[in-house]
């Protein structure tokens, strides 16, 4: 059974994270991008809660893309359980 995670984007938008890597869209083309040494690099675009077809609300992750809705259940990341053991003054 895989495990979904859901982390904040660079544009505060949250993203899905199956079993630690992060998702890919299967509707959105790959984008070709110069690496580091010259050579060729694939980036693809991850699935976030900014796509029309996803939605995210506290711990389920909602998805259309396959013509029917999918729910997903979204585990604790530990990010989140280290924000809630610090006590703020």
């Amino acid at each position: 059974m895989p495990k979904y995670e859901v982390k904040k984007g660079q544009q505060g938008d949250s993203i899905l994270f199956i079993d630690g890597m992060q998702s890919a869209c299967p509707f959105v083309q790959p984008i070709p991008m110069q690496g580091n040494m010259g050579q060729i690099q694939i980036m693809r675009l991850p699935c976030t809660n900014i796509c029309p077809l996803a939605s995210y609300d506290k711990n389920q992750w909602k998805i259309r893309c396959h013509g029917s809705l999918e729910i997903l259940t979204i585990e604790e990341s530990e990010e989140d359980v280290l924000d809630s053991k610090i006590i703020k003054l």
